[in-house]
């Protein structure tokens, strides 16, 4: 469960991303992901959240998975972005930490 920080957070960013334009869905338990095209979705994460790329995949559907964090990791974004350009904030919260992979080592 989210804390309260978190959660107020999580809502922030959907009413940012639906008032900029790139997601048109209200209510915490919406089962749409905010989504939009990429370009403003990004610009919507530097400009109101200071978050910015950290990691970035390539998922087995073509999709591009990133993660987009704060520098001090106070908050972080998951966001999908489909081959056609379209993105969707899959996931958001806080206290992001990155981890240095050892090789050979499982956690």
């Amino acid at each position: 469960m989210f804390s309260t920080a978190a959660h107020r957070w999580v809502s922030g960013i959907v009413s940012i991303v639906a008032l900029a334009g790139v997601a048109t869905f209200s209510g915490e338990a919406s089962a749409e992901p905010s989504c939009g095209q990429r370009e403003e979705v990004v610009k919507v994460l530097a400009q109101r959240h200071a978050e910015a790329p950290t990691s970035m995949g390539l998922a087995m559907n073509g999709a591009m998975v990133e993660v987009f964090s704060t520098v001090d990791g106070m908050s972080w974004t998951l966001l999908m972005t489909m081959p056609d350009g379209r993105s969707c904030v899959m996931a958001a919260g806080e206290s992001w930490m990155s981890m240095t992979q050892i090789s050979g080592q499982a956690s």
